[in-house]
């Protein structure tokens, strides 16, 4: 993907130009050698301008002949709520940014320090999701790299704050779910309010069941539905 790192650079440069109201492309990166062309949805802008920078695109470069040099033709706006999403889970489930650690240790989750005398493994990882709608909200907390034991999650949004009950880690992961739908409630969630998510933004803790202190925590904006 050395040519799309660099596409990417080419791309930030003209965004300011070319930007257009239509949401094309979408999905996945996609090379087309019959069409020539080259689609990379959820392209972050930073250090271009203060309009710009923190947006998300989705961008398309067509190639010029046979060479691998593209131009782009159209940089889209894209919703920063789902790409921020996507880019969250593929850093929570890439195990090259957060390997499979022997033993759980502690220290900052972001860094993976570790305590004087135990062998560098990963710190824990957490992924935090979320999804509002005029009738329900709905709420994921998933932690990696744990060890054998019961866990639990606080979410908050504005002046509101719910607390999961304890659940076990399965194979040094664990998920908590919060939820305003009453089937979900029933299969274990945590009941939510359904205004319970305040201007489209939550964040959340994850503990060790009994702990005072987070292993990790997250901020997300969430994905607003009809």
């Amino acid at each position: 993907m050395k040519v799309v790192a660099k596409t990417i650079f080419v791309v930030v440069g003209a965004i300011a130009a070319t930007t257009t109201l239509a949401d094309k492309v979408g999905g996945s990166p996609k090379a087309d050698f019959k069409s020539n062309q080259l689609t990379i949805p959820c392209v972050k802008v930073s250090n271009l301008s203060t309009a710009a920078d923190g947006k998300y695109f989705d961008v398309t470069l067509v190639r010029r002949g046979n060479s691998y040099n593209y131009e782009m033709t159209t940089a889209e706006p894209e919703d920063s709520a789902l790409c921020e999403r996507l880019a969250s889970v593929a850093e929570f489930e890439d195990e090259d940014l957060t390997p499979e650690p022997t033993t759980l240790t502690t220290g900052s989750p972001t860094t993976g320090a570790t305590t004087p005398g135990t062998s560098t493994t990963a710190a824990a990882a957490m992924l935090l999701q979320c999804e509002v709608r005029a009738n329900r909200s709905k709420i994921t907390v998933k932690g990696k790299n744990l060890a054998a034991g019961q866990y639990f999650a606080t979410v908050s949004s504005g002046t509101k704050s719910v607390q999961s009950n304890n659940k076990t880690a399965t194979a040094n992961e664990v998920e908590i779910e919060f939820d305003t739908d009453s089937g979900d409630i029933a299969s274990g969630a945590a009941a939510l309010t359904a205004d319970f998510i305040q201007g489209s933004k939550v964040s959340a803790k994850l503990f060790t069941a009994g702990a005072t202190t987070a292993l990790a925590s997250a901020d997300a904006n969430c994905l607003v539905k009809k």
